[in-house]
C-alpha cells in the first residue's frame, strides 16, 4: 500500500471517494439531519479543492495497485478531517497509516505539536483510541453532541527520514571475504588453543 498525497486535480475524485464512504457507511448512523447537513455543506469539492491550492489543507490518498482506498486530510492548524477508508481495504491498517502520515506532516511540515480529530459518529471514538488519541471531553458529554462526535486530540508524529545508500559491489565482496577470513582464522586460532590445552 503506498500513502501520498493527493494533488490538487485529485481533491474532486477523493471528496467524491469520502462521499461515497459516508453514504455507505455512516449516513444511516445518525437520527437526526444536522450530520447530513454538516457533511454534505464540508464536502463542497470546489471549497476543499481551492482550500488545498492555498495550503489551508492537505489531503493524503491510501493506494493499492493504483486504486485509491482510502483518504485522509489536514487543515494547516492541525485538525484530521475526511478520513474514510473503502470497505473493502477495512482491518488492514488503511485508516492507521494515513493517520500516522498527517501526524508526521503536522510534526515536520506544520511544526505542531499535537493533532485534533471529531470521532463522528461518536461511536468511532473507540477506533481513535486504538490508535493514540484521547477524548477532550468531560464526563462522556460533549457539548450536548455526544451521539454526532467526539472531539479527540494526539500527539504529532517526528520522523526522520533516511536516504537509503547502496553498498558498491567491490566494497560488498570486499566486506564478505573478510569476514569470512575472520572466521576462518578465529577457527583456526581456537584449534590451535584448544589442542595446547591438556
Amino acid at each position: 500500500m503506498k500513502i501520498r498525497r493527493l494533488t490538487n486535480e485529485e481533491i474532486k475524485g477523493a471528496c467524491a471517494f469520502a462521499v461515497n464512504i459516508y453514504n455507505i457507511a455512516f449516513r444511516s448512523s445518525f437520527r437526526t439531519q444536522d450530520c447530513h447537513r454538516y457533511f454534505d455543506e464540508y464536502m463542497d469539492a470546489d471549497r476543499l479543492t481551492e482550500e488545498e491550492r492555498t495550503g489551508a489543507l492537505v489531503v493524503f490518498g491510501a493506494f493499492e495497485s493504483n486504486v485509491l482506498c482510502g483518504v485522509c486530510g489536514m487543515t494547516n492548524e492541525g485538525h484530521i478531517t475526511m478520513l474514510y477508508v473503502h470497505p473493502q481495504y477495512l482491518r488492514r491498517g488503511t485508516g492507521k497509516k494515513l493517520l500516522e502520515r498527517a501526524r508526521i506532516y503536522a510534526r515536520m511540515q506544520l511544526n505542531l505539536m499535537q493533532v485534533s480529530v471529531n470521532a463522528m459518529p461518536a461511536y468511532m471514538a473507540d477506533y481513535f483510541r486504538r490508535v493514540g488519541f484521547k477524548s477532550t471531553c468531560q464526563g462522556g458529554f460533549c457539548n450536548g453532541q455526544s451521539d454526532m462526535y467526539v472531539p479527540m486530540t494526539a500527539k504529532s508524529i517526528y520522523q526522520i527520514e533516511y536516504t537509503p545508500r547502496r553498498i558498491a559491489d567491490k566494497t560488498f565482496i570486499a566486506i564478505s571475504v573478510g569476514f569470512t577470513c575472520l572466521v576462518f582464522f578465529s577457527g583456526v586460532i581456537y584449534a590451535v588453543c584448544a589442542g595446547l590445552t591438556p
